[in-house]
C-alpha cells in the first residue's frame, strides 16, 4: 500500500483514478475548504507534489481523461465566492504540472452547476451531462443537459 496524500487532518475526498500509456496512476481529488480540486501521479517510484487545478472556483468536482497525445483534460464544475458557477474544460500538456482553461461549456452569475462523470457509448455526441442548480430555490427539480463537442446535444424531431 502507498500513501497518495496526507490531508494532515484536513478535509480529502470525490477521489477518481485513471492511468496513463505506461499504466501509472493519475489521481483526481478534492483537497481542504474551500474543496479545490487538486492533481497528482506517480512518476519515477513517487506521487508528484498535488496540483491545484484554479484558485477562481469553490466546491470544485469533475472527471479527467488522458489522451494517447499525453494531453490530460478535466471537465470540472465549481461554484464562484459571490454566486453563480461555470463547467469548464481543463488542460494540461507538461503532466499536470500546470493547468489552463480550454474551453467553458456554460456559465451563469446566479445558477450553480453539477457534473456527472464523463458519457460513454450512450450517445454518439454525448461527453457529458450537467444540471442547474437555482441557490435561490427549495425546487427539487433540475434540468439536465446533455454536451458534445458541439454544445447542448439537441433531440432529433421526430
Amino acid at each position: 500500500m502507498t500513501l497518495v496524500v496526507d490531508s494532515n487532518g484536513g478535509r480529502c475526498n470525490h477521489c477518481l483514478c485513471k492511468t496513463d500509456a505506461e499504466g501509472n496512476p493519475l489521481v483526481l481529488f478534492r483537497y481542504g475548504q474551500p474543496g479545490r480540486i487538486r492533481f497528482t501521479r506517480w512518476q519515477e517510484a513517487a506521487w508528484t507534489d498535488p496540483v491545484q487545478i484554479t484558485d477562481t472556483l469553490v466546491r470544485q468536482d469533475g472527471d479527467m481523461v488522458f489522451e494517447e497525445s499525453g494531453v490530460l483534460r478535466v471537465v470540472m464544475y465549481g461554484d464562484r465566492s459571490n454566486g453563480g458557477g461555470e463547467v469548464s474544460w481543463w488542460r494540461s500538456e507538461n503532466c499536470g504540472s500546470t493547468w489552463t482553461k480550454e474551453h467553458t461549456v456554460t456559465e451563469s452569475d446566479t445558477m450553480r452547476y453539477r457534473v456527472s462523470a464523463l458519457v460513454h457509448d450512450a450517445h454518439p455526441d454525448g461527453q457529458i451531462v450537467f444540471y442547474e442548480i437555482d441557490p435561490k430555490s427549495q425546487a427539487e427539480q433540475r434540468r439536465l443537459y446533455l454536451w458534445g463537442q458541439g454544445g447542448i446535444v439537441q433531440r432529433n424531431a421526430g
